[in-house]
């Protein structure tokens, strides 16, 4: 401590001992001498502490705090302006004590800090010194300010006397893990000394990759200046596969470490060091250390440049009037320097904003000095200081350096308010320099597990190679069936193909796909794919199962697939795309029409080139529009393509008025389920069905609904795409003749795309070439492909998987766009799916076989804006043959049909069927002649069964062709069904208008019917002087028939009906 007193000595005329007792230094705005003692006890006493051994490093750092509040007291704003703002006679005394090296030590100098009456703290020694501080000044309402101390144990909630200057290791840790986040390391060794800083900085990096879960991190302890330790760390290290390494140290010797590294094996090229906050960066490293270094990085906080220059000034004018020996540049200007004065500038500022307020400034004031710390930003010798609500020093800003040749060159900074505190990254790193890595190489040193979803770390070359599951049912039973999926599978391995040689001869955007992908240091864009069976067997789906085996497999081999070109059937598609979501794996279908997977919340990485089934559904809808079909019925399989397909129809009808009248489902494995089904649509009277099913469950359907019946004249099937042409229809079929009949009049629709016939020409050609390399790449084709009549294709050939591998072609290329276009702020597992829909949806239109403008709306589905639809017709021998289009309209217009052949009916005929329920008003149709025909008189149309019907008793129809039968009028009546006219009542009756039968006929007022009558038969006049009130009926239907009785002024005789005048006067009457 004598250095420092000399010091003290030189400035403040030597104020007592400098050990074990305090130091007394005022500082005012007129002078440094000592000052009268009434003038010092008016002074506000701080606490200055520092540690020992006094170094010259410490010196200047204690030296830089004994400035601030120099220049406090002389409102000297040079260096921090708001100085300038300290309040007309405030008045520092600094108290400071040295050999602050244990707890104990601490304790006692707070002690007599707090006996002094300091009402504010300052140290520059550890943690554990600092955190004894601070639980004392606590029990004092104090405060405390530490441009050095770091740990996160300091500021605890309770504990909120602390203010730094200096950033917590929380957020030095999180610099670091912000920029390893932002260089796509995924895989970091931290390996740290065994020290208070190296283990709190191991546990801050390790404790945020649990959060962020962008990085794993494996923490490995070594001892400082023990080759053996660091040698057994490194071999640690590499077993696990570390190739980015992130080194803690603050005390150990650096050539030590690295030494150890470079034995090891893992400082060479393909492998990265960053060097964390604690490693101060020095410019005149021996040979061996800089060696070492060559081409690691180091972060460190930045130092303002400003703040540096300024620094320096002030030491060297000091040294100029002697009141220091201390010779400094501004190289050796430190960052502790920085924030040391600044610690010092932000108690004193803290103080005076107390001081303004109140007129002084005490002990007790530690809470109001504390929030004034925490409200009052300036700008120091560190560059702008902010502090948050719990007085942590926020914004600060991090350079990265990088060591070329002989020294440290900057070539990035990390400047964020929360850096990797959250739970992602929001990266702010700005890399402005070029990198030269060990080895002296340029690329990016890749982890070999930061590669995005898909993409597998090749050695050889440092560089990533993503991953396409193709995925089809090339193992179907069917020998064509398993044929035309193995090529459409193969139609997509030659798309890779194409893309990694930037062909364009079938999608002319290829030559501009970027050899840059994710980072600048990405070497080439290149794709590798996988094979994946999606082939049913039962109810197990194999697509579903190859997915979780192989594209969701990360190992030291594999790192799973960066997207799905598939599946084929929807139903394959929908646990794949459910995966998918859950597991970040975008999906790009070239055969899945099912709506259902529009629905991006359940889905939210799938899309198709393939429109979905909303447009087959609407464009059918259409047809029967075109066709006056206004009553249909609808057969589906019950799994998502089928009822998908079946609401979509539904909708678009109901638009046009078209009534389904059952839509009815049956599980393909269950021949109860389709006997059932066909036999309500059997009762429906329906003539026109839309049927949604696969080829293998074609046979199956049209026997069973001929045996009911429901094929044949007459009728008309319309046939979704499941279905396929021709030959691949009956091939499932085990009686190919009966099939092929029940097929007659037929119309099947089909998606195909606006197809180029150059650019399929194109593809066939290039297929010719590749295929023999694609199959003795995935022998597993080979097996239902004949590499011969391969190397003929297309030849004859028109089925449709022609048409589908133009799909799958299409499908490797829209994926291949969307992940060309990730950028190096796109990486991590975490979003790539989400990253890669986004620019599918967004960025991604190109010209490829299925259409001059492939691209996407904002669910993935392709849009619909240059697509035929075929209308094909079975009309013999020769399967569907193409007989009409649909073309994509505007939205609102919907598909305009244009038919170009004459179709033949089930009836062998080119007479237009009638649907059975489109007859004229009053006519049925008549499934013998087939014709509509006139309901007799008698009867009507009952809309509801589409059928005529006798007219019910009380009604009647005088004509045929009624839509309804007449109520009868008034005094009528019919008891007969089929009435074709309405009975009067008998004489001096009435009824009312739904009389039914004769004896609803009642006799009227003043009418009576007699005793030997009968209900029904005429009535008689009322004799004179008598009363007669007619009949009438109770509710329950009940005739009251009603007798005369005797008007007023008249009597009944007792004699046979003769009536004798008594007398004009009033007497009761009397009834007989």
């Amino acid at each position: 401590m004598e250095h420092l007193h000399g010091l003290m000595r030189s400035t403040c005329n030597g104020l007592g001992s400098c050990s074990r007792q305090p130091n007394y230094c005022i500082f005012c705005a007129l002078s440094f001498l000592l000052l009268p003692t009434s003038i010092i006890q008016a002074a506000v006493p701080v606490c200055v502490f520092s540690p020992t051994p006094l170094t010259e490093d410490i010196e200047r750092t204690l030296q830089s705090v004994l400035f601030a509040f120099e220049d406090a007291a002389n409102r000297t704003d040079y260096i921090a302006p708001s100085l300038a703002d300290i309040p007309a006679g405030l008045e520092f005394q600094v108290l400071t004590w040295s050999d602050v090296d244990t707890n104990n030590e601490t304790a006692l100098f707070v002690q007599n800090c707090i006996d002094q009456k300091g009402v504010g703290m300052l140290t520059i020694t550890g943690d554990e010194s600092t955190l004894t501080a601070v639980l004392l000044a606590k029990e004092v309402q104090s405060i405390v300010l530490s441009p050095v101390a770091t740990s996160t144990n300091l500021n605890q909630p309770g504990l909120q006397v602390l203010a730094r200057t200096i950033p917590n290791i929380l957020f030095q840790g999180a610099a670091a893990m912000e920029f390893l986040v932002h260089m796509n390391w995924t895989k970091v060794a931290c390996v740290f000394e065994n020290s208070d800083y190296g283990r709190s900085y191991a546990s801050v990096v390790f404790e945020l990759s649990q959060l962020v879960s962008e990085v794993d991190i494996k923490t490995i302890m070594f001892e400082c200046d023990n080759q053996t330790s660091v040698e057994r760390a490194m071999e640690q290290a590499a077993t696990w596969g570390a190739r980015i390494f992130l080194g803690i140290l603050r005390d150990c010797d650096a050539e030590v470490l690295l030494s150890g590294a470079r034995t090891g094996g893992v400082l060479q090229q393909g492998y990265a060091w960053l060097l964390g906050q604690g490693f101060v960066i020095d410019h005149n490293n021996s040979t061996r250390l800089a060696e070492l270094l060559n081409g690691t990085l180091a972060i460190n906080l930045r130092k303002d440049v400003t703040g540096v220059q300024h620094l320096a000034e002030r030491f060297q004018a000091a040294f100029a009037a002697n009141e220091t020996t201390l010779e400094v540049t501004n190289a050796s200007i430190t960052v502790k320097d920085l924030y040391a004065y600044d610690a010092g500038v932000a108690l004193a500022t803290a103080i005076g904003l107390v001081y303004e307020e109140q007129g002084n400034v005490t002990q007790e004031d530690g809470n109001k000095i504390f929030n004034a710390v925490v409200d009052h930003d300036f700008v120091g010798a560190s560059g702008e200081m902010h502090f948050d609500r719990q007085a942590e020093r926020e914004l600060a800003v991090y350079d990265v350096y990088n060591f070329q040749g002989n020294d440290w060159v900057p070539v990035a900074e990390i400047k964020s308010e929360n850096y990797c505190l959250m739970n992602e990254c929001n990266s702010t790193v700005l890399l402005y320099g070029d990198i030269i890595w060990i080895g002296n190489h340029w690329e990016t040193p890749n982890d070999g597990l930061s590669c995005p979803i898909g993409s597998t770390f090749i050695t050889k070359n440092l560089a990533c190679a993503i991953t396409f599951a193709i995925t089809a049912p090339y193992k179907e039973t069917t020998n064509e069936s398993a044929a035309g999926w193995s090529r459409v599978a193969a139609a997509a391995m030659l798309a890779v193909i194409h893309v990694n040689d930037r062909n364009d001869t079938v999608v002319p955007l290829a030559s501009t796909l970027d050899d840059r992908v994710w980072s600048e240091s990405q070497s080439s864009f290149g794709v590798t794919a996988m094979l994946l069976d999606s082939t049913e067997t039962n109810s197990t789906n194999t697509g579903t199962r190859s997915f979780n085996d192989e594209c969701l497999r990360f190992d030291n081999e594999h790192n799973g697939c960066a997207a799905v070109i598939g599946a084929a059937y929807s139903r394959t598609s929908t646990p794949i795309a459910t995966l998918g979501g859950a597991y970040n794996v975008p999906q790009v279908s070239y055969w899945s029409t099912s709506r259902d997977l529009s629905t991006e919340s359940n889905y939210p990485y799938f899309s198709r080139v393939i429109t979905q089934d909303d447009s087959s559904g609407a464009a059918f809808a259409q047809l029967c529009y075109h066709f006056n079909w206004t009553t249909v019925a609808v057969l589906y399989i019950s799994d998502v393509y089928g009822t998908g397909y079946a609401n979509s129809f539904g909708d678009s009808a109901r638009e046009l008025g078209i009534n389904v009248k059952t839509s009815q489902s049956f599980d393909d494995s269950n021949d109860a389920s389709l006997t059932a089904a066909l036999g309500k649509i059997a009762d429906s009277g329906a003539r026109v069905i839309l049927a949604i099913f696969f080829s293998n469950n074609a046979e199956l359907v049209l026997t069973f609904a001929d045996d009911m019946g429901l094929v044949g004249p007459g009728f008309v099937w319309l046939i979704c795409d499941g279905v396929a042409d021709g030959n691949q229809l009956l091939e499932h079929a085990t009686d190919r003749d009966r099939v092929s009949d029940l097929c007659l009049g037929m119309l099947r629709l089909a998606t195909v795309g606006n197809s180029n016939t150059e650019r399929f020409l194109n593809l066939a050609a290039a297929y010719r070439e590749e295929i023999a390399g694609i199959l003795e790449r995935y022998p597993e084709l080979a097996v239902a492909l004949n590499l011969a009549d391969e190397q003929q294709f297309p030849g004859n050939s028109t089925d449709e998987y022609s048409s589908i591998m133009g799909w799958a072609y299409d499908a490797v290329f829209a994926a291949a766009f969307a992940t060309n276009m990730m950028t190096e702020s796109d990486v991590g597992k975490d979003h790539w799916a989400k990253r890669v829909y986004e620019h599918l949806k967004s960025n991604v239109s190109f010209e490829g076989n299925s259409g001059v403008s492939i691209n996407f709306d904002d669910v993935g589905d392709r849009n619909t804006n240059d697509l035929k639809m075929y209308l094909k017709n079975w009309a013999g021998d020769d399967g569907f043959t193409l007989t009409g289009y649909f073309t994509a309209q505007s939205d609102s217009e919907g598909f305009l049909l244009d038919i170009v052949s004459p179709i033949i009916w089930s009836d062998n005929t080119t007479e237009i069927p009638q649907d059975g329920f489109s007859c004229p008003l009053g006519y049925m149709y008549n499934t013998t002649t087939l014709l509509c025909t006139p309901c007799p008189a008698g009867s009507y149309l009952d809309e509801e069964l589409v059928k005529c019907a006798l007219c019910s008793p009380g009604t009647y129809s005088p004509e045929e062709g009624q839509t309804q039968c007449i109520h009868c009028y008034e005094n009528s009546y019919a008891e007969h069904e089929g009435s074709t006219k309405c009975e009067q009542c008998p004489n001096n009756t009435k009824s009312n208008t739904r009389a039914i039968i004769r004896t609803e006929c009642l006799c009227k007022t003043h009418f009576y019917l007699p005793e030997e009558g009968e209900e029904g038969d005429a009535c008689e006049e009322c004799p004179i002087g008598a009363l007669c009130a007619g009949d009438y009926l109770l509710e329950d239907g009940t005739r009251v028939t009603q007798s005369p009785v005797a008007d007023e002024g008249w009597w009944w005789t007792d004699t046979a009906g003769e009536s004798l005048l008594f007398s004009f006067a009033f007497c009761t009457p009397r009834g007989i």
